[in-house]
């Protein structure tokens, strides 16, 4: 989910990014463990912005992101690449999940770049 202005928690306009999981229900109980990371790529060069994350998604919740991802100051300067020919990229890689009712120890060792 990309918020261009922020989401509820955002401070200012930030531009807020989160994973979100579909077809929640179908997890009856399991706990659900991902390895991701979001970027929003420079279309300049590659100077790219991304965050990664290790983290069991909570039953109560079905998204997991920064709501202060990038400042709408770094977002706009044209000489940073971010949005060109007014287009922004965001690429989400999920490298692992893990669905289990057991802790997931793929957690322990993180292998993002």
């Amino acid at each position: 989910i990309v918020y261009p202005k922020g989401d509820s928690r955002a401070t200012g306009e930030e531009l807020s990014l989160f994973l979100c999981l579909e077809n929640c229900s179908s997890l009856q109980g399991r706990k659900l463990y991902a390895e991701y990371k979001l970027c929003v790529k420079n279309q300049l060069n590659d100077n790219h912005r991304g965050c990664e994350a290790y983290i069991r998604f909570p039953a109560s919740t079905t998204s997991w992101g920064w709501s202060n991802f990038m400042s709408p100051k770094q977002l706009r300067d044209s000489s940073k690449g971010f949005i060109e020919n007014d287009t922004l990229i965001v690429v989400a890689t999920i490298r692992r999940v893990c669905v289990t009712k057991f802790p997931c120890e793929m957690l322990t060792r993180p292998s993002l770049p």
